[in-house]
């Protein structure tokens, strides 16, 4: 959130985030490993910011807000699983 906003500005808009820049694709890049991403910035793990919190978000595929997308694990499993809150 914010990566590349200016020092103490504000951060919220598209232009100022960058993923790719992001601590957990640079490392899967480094490791040469396969990355797949859902992010919600602002989402607690035990209280609610918004109408729902991670555990209900975990498996969705787009990071629109609590949706109907399921990520399919049938499909593909991963190896690691990194939740960094």
């Amino acid at each position: 959130m914010g990566n590349e906003a200016p020092y103490n500005g504000d951060d919220n808009l598209s232009s100022q985030k960058n993923h790719y820049l992001f601590y957990a694709p640079m490392i899967a890049r480094i490791l040469d490993a396969e990355f797949h991403t859902v992010s919600q910035s602002g989402i607690g793990f035990m209280i609610r910011w918004f109408d729902f919190i991670m555990a209900d978000f975990y498996d969705q595929m787009a990071a629109t807000g609590n949706n109907a997308s399921r990520w399919d694990f049938t499909l593909w499993q991963p190896d690691v699983v990194v939740n960094l809150g």
